[in-house]
Order: structure tokens, then sequence, then C-alpha cells
């Protein structure tokens, strides 16, 4: 009989460790993918800043103004956080207030240093979700 009791409790000790650690591991993947998601978000929007702030690339090229709906579109597809989507609406902002005055030739050096100081901002958003800190 106590060999019974033995087995019995080992097979339900097995079950529920199984089904925890299952858990455990799912929970793991989703975190996996969002990271994944969000340091996808941060390189595009490195790219967008770089390339609306930079010199060497044309500004009024269709992947750029493409590249600008999609940052657009990204705020709403990062909704659940609203510190990363609210610095994507500002970056949005700032830059294509600094494309109307390079397109316009005019000073757009307050438009450049607020685009980097909204850029900065939206590293920190990321930063405090993904628990990244600076070295």
């Amino acid at each position: 009989m106590d060999f019974l009791f033995g087995a019995l409790t080992t097979l339900i000790v097995s079950i529920v460790l199984f089904l925890l650690n299952a858990s455990r591991e799912r929970k793991n993947e989703l975190f996996r993918r969002e990271l994944d998601r969000i340091f996808a978000l941060e390189e595009f929007v490195g790219e967008v800043v770089e390339w609306v702030g930079g010199f060497q690339l044309g500004h009024d090229e269709p992947e750029l103004q493409n590249r600008m709906r999609q940052l657009a579109i990204k705020a709403g597809q990062f909704r659940r956080y609203p510190t990363v989507k609210q610095a994507l609406r500002d970056i949005h902002n700032r830059a294509g207030i600094l494309l109307v005055d390079r397109r316009e030739h005019h000073d757009f050096r307050e438009a450049q240093k607020e685009l980097e100081e909204k850029y900065q901002e939206f590293i920190k958003a990321i930063d405090s979700i993904t628990g990244k800190r600076k070295t």
C-alpha cells in the first residue's frame, strides 16, 4: 500500500511540475517574441530618425514617406505601452516638422535638436520596458 501511495504521489508531483514548467516556457516564449518586436521597433525608429536628421540621404524619397506612414501606424501597434506610444507620436511629429523645414530651406537646427530629444525619450521608454540599463 505504501508503494502505491508513493507512486501516486510521485505521479501527481510530476504532472504538477510538468504543467508549471510548460506554463513558464510559454510565458518565456511570449516575452521573447515581445522583446523581438520591441527591438525591431527600436531599430526602425533609429533608421527613420537618422534618415530625417541626416544629410546623406534624400528627404523627398518615396521610401522615407512610406516609413513616416509606418511610424504613425507603429504608435497604434504599441498602444499597450503608453510611454512608447507617445514617444512614437512625438518623433513622428518632430520628424515631419524637420522635413518641412528642410524642404522649405528654413533653419532646421531647432527641429533637429527636438527630434533628437524625442528620440532619447523614446529610448528611455523602451528601456523601461525591456529593463535595459545604460552602461
